[in-house]
């Protein structure tokens, strides 16, 4: 039972560490990006918001052609 209760803490000490360590280089990749300026930071910028555009005006034409065909 002991050896169990063992197990379970050392499980949650290391899933918390791993989950503490991702937030920080996580806060540190964000901050670094947010620091760029300039066309980088646009090209990025554009670079992010452009398969999400794309894809959704292909869901809008297809959608239009089949209530169009209806």
């Amino acid at each position: 039972m002991m050896l169990c209760t063992l197990y379970i803490l050392v499980g949650l000490a290391l899933t918390s560490t791993i989950i503490e360590l991702v937030r920080r280089q996580y806060a540190q990749s964000w901050h670094k990006l947010q620091a760029l300026s300039g066309s980088l930071a646009e090209t990025l910028r554009r670079l992010g918001n452009r398969p999400a555009r794309e894809l959704m005006s292909r869901l809008c034409t297809t959608i239009l052609s089949v209530y169009s065909r209806l």
